[in-house]
């Protein structure tokens, strides 16, 4: 969407964004400032003839010393409007604005990693001299502070403003979501229903279990095995959790669901069986959920449940989901009920590995 008015220039180290201030009508302002200087200067040149240091030509030189300050002024503004540019810059994990090649506004710079969100206000800012109101690009940052991004003369309309939001937040990698005080809140997601980014680096000489996602291999139980797809589980608690789809070198189809609980992995290997095995955990019918399940002769305990949200590979907003966590006596095996709506719901067996069952975590691409 570059235009005469906007110039994008994207590398891979940086991103540049040039917005250009003039407008055809600030011609207008220039001829009007260039007019009222030209009277104020031709006013002195006249007073220079015959001058007498009486009070009426004392006052004479002292009144239009505010019409020269207001001319001066003008024509630097109209200076302004004619040959300035806002530029926004994307280099280095900063995000930087300045205006150039006139003085104008204090350079602003802030570290990415302070950024929450870009958003477009809702409540619109006038120009004094166009007298237009306009939407600004508001920057909120994780202090909770608020900071105008873009206003006035670097703004052509709304569309503008919000492909800025979206240049800038897809090169930042921040996921955008509705903010108080934003214009179209509603079509955007609310925070908690987005999912939750992993936005560091991954060292490649450490991946653990937990960098688990699509196209990586590792090997367990003296095979090659590819990660084929990935769900991921957001619980409100603050826990991750992931259900892996897995897939042998052999051509042997796996689950492999890593419970998160703080920093700690526990790996288990499941299998989805049918709901006819147990009884039925259709909310809309059961009053109530057991505490505790019989499954071949061993006897589970309920020991966790969950609510959050359930991701499918890429999507930014989920569903919501509950899960029921049970226990064998020796914990080393679980049964795990997954409820995407009263009725509908998964049931899974798991056995519980170590960590150190799987090694030589690599990412295929």
């Amino acid at each position: 969407m570059s235009s005469n008015r906007l110039r994008i220039t994207k590398k891979e180290n940086y991103l540049k964004l040039t917005l250009r201030w003039f407008k055809p009508h600030h011609l207008v302002f220039l001829i009007f400032a260039i007019a009222w200087n030209s009277f104020i200067i031709a006013w002195f040149e006249f007073l220079k003839y015959g001058v007498r240091f009486d009070f009426m030509t004392i006052m004479f030189f002292i009144l239009p010393l505010v019409h020269i300050a207001v001319g001066l002024g003008g024509f630097y503004y109209c200076l302004g409007l004619l040959l300035n540019r806002t530029i926004v810059k994307v280099e280095n994990d900063k995000l930087m604005v300045k205006q150039f090649p006139l003085p104008w506004k204090k350079k602003f710079s802030v570290d990415v990693s302070e950024i929450e969100q870009l958003y477009v206000g809702r409540k619109k800012i006038i120009d004094k001299w166009d007298q237009e109101r306009k939407n600004p690009l508001m920057l909120a940052k994780k202090n909770g502070d608020k900071i105008i991004l873009l206003s006035g003369h670097a703004i052509v309309d709304i569309n503008q403003v919000k492909h800025i939001e979206r240049l800038l937040e897809d090169y930042m990698k921040i996921q955008d979501y509705a903010m108080p005080r934003e214009l179209d809140s509603k079509s955007k997601p609310k925070k908690e229903d987005l999912k939750r980014e992993r936005n560091e680096e991954i060292n490649p000489t450490a991946i653990s279990l937990s960098d688990l996602k699509d196209d990586f291999v590792f090997n367990y139980d003296l095979s090659s095995w590819v990660v084929t797809f990935t769900i991921q589980y957001d619980w409100v608690s603050g826990n991750t959790d992931k259900l892996l789809q897995v897939v042998s070198d052999g051509g042997e189809d796996q689950l492999l669901y890593l419970q998160k609980q703080n920093s700690i992995i526990k790996p288990w290997i499941e299998s989805s069986v049918e709901n006819f095995n147990f009884p039925t955990f259709d909310k809309s019918i059961v009053s109530k959920i057991p505490d505790t399940l019989e499954y071949d002769d061993e006897v589970y305990q309920l020991v966790k449940e969950l609510e959050g949200k359930l991701f499918h590979k890429n999507q930014k907003a989920g569903h919501n989901v509950c899960q029921n966590l049970y226990l064998n006596g020796e914990k080393d095996k679980s049964i795990r009920i997954v409820w995407l709506s009263d009725e509908n719901y998964s049931i899974y067996l798991g056995n519980k590995k170590e960590e150190r069952h799987f090694d030589n975590i690599l990412h295929r691409g």
